[in-house]
């Protein structure tokens, strides 16, 4: 293996980052690691990053899948989940709970992972990478201390989005929202527009949209300010008239942004 891309939703970069640390802390270069949520990383600014993915990919690339709620909901990591397993041969998925393993989908059921706050998991991670990319292995003590304190860190995470940073937590204010009183017979129009003669494609457009309706109903990020989500849902709104998939993405991608901003 020559490098590693971790595929993930922006709105779990938070738990990307203590990966990212961790696979440096075992050896790994910080140029054999590919990720878009973060600079210096392999994506510049301004890159088209689906061309780039599709070409850096190959049978020398280890993806890593941080799986949750966000990355079902993310049309983007749907994408990359299909480029990655038609030109990849090796993935390990990271579950984020409360994610659990009934829950993954897609082309990657059957591979066996770990949950990122399973302790036992991590000295077979670091195994795997320490062969894949012949790195000497660290002091144990050393390993253990630094593994230890990356689940404390880890757990600190998972305990404070149930609160705050769940996109789909908080009191469902929308759910009476007349925006989507004819979602339906939207959805199912556009389906017939999208994939003409193609009953398959409409009735599966047709799941993933009315599944994002409900995630949009329910989205409520409780840290953020009402009137800044306002003018988020409004334009997610105006950008993407007719697709809730991509008005979804839209709010995630925007809210997990704003709190970035906020932490500066």
């Amino acid at each position: 293996m020559n490098k590693i891309f971790i595929s993930h939703s922006s709105f779990d970069s938070k738990y990307v980052e203590k990966i990212i640390d961790l696979l440096e802390t075992i050896g790994l270069p910080s140029e054999k690691i590919f990720c878009s949520s973060f600079e210096g990383y392999g994506v510049k600014l301004g890159t088209d990053f689906l061309s780039y993915l599709k070409n850096e990919l190959n049978n020398e690339i280890l993806v890593i899948f941080i799986l949750s709620n966000n990355f079902y909901s993310s049309t983007i990591c749907l994408c990359e989940m299909g480029a990655t397993w038609v030109k990849t041969n090796m993935h390990i998925p990271i579950l984020i709970p409360p994610f659990e393993y009934s829950d993954v989908k897609g082309v990657i059921p059957t591979i066996h992972g770990m949950k990122i706050d399973e302790k036992e998991r991590y000295n077979s991670l670091k195994d795997i990478i320490e062969k894949e990319f012949g790195i000497s292995p660290i002091n144990q003590s050393i390993w253990e201390r630094k593994r230890d304190n990356h689940l404390k860190q880890i757990k600190e995470l998972i305990e404070s989005s149930h609160v705050s940073s769940n996109p789909l937590s908080g009191q469902n204010i929308n759910a009476n929202d007349d925006y989507y009183i004819n979602s339906n017979e939207i959805i199912k129009r556009q389906s017939k527009i999208e994939w003409p003669n193609d009953y398959e494609m409409q009735l599966h457009y047709i799941n993933k949209q009315k599944e994002a309706v409900q995630n949009l109903k329910e989205h409520n990020p409780l840290d953020i300010d009402k009137n800044e989500f306002k003018v988020i849902r409004e334009k997610a709104r105006i950008e993407w008239k007719n697709d809730y998939e991509m008005q979804l993405d839209f709010e995630q991608r925007q809210v997990e942004s704003l709190r970035r901003i906020k932490e500066l």
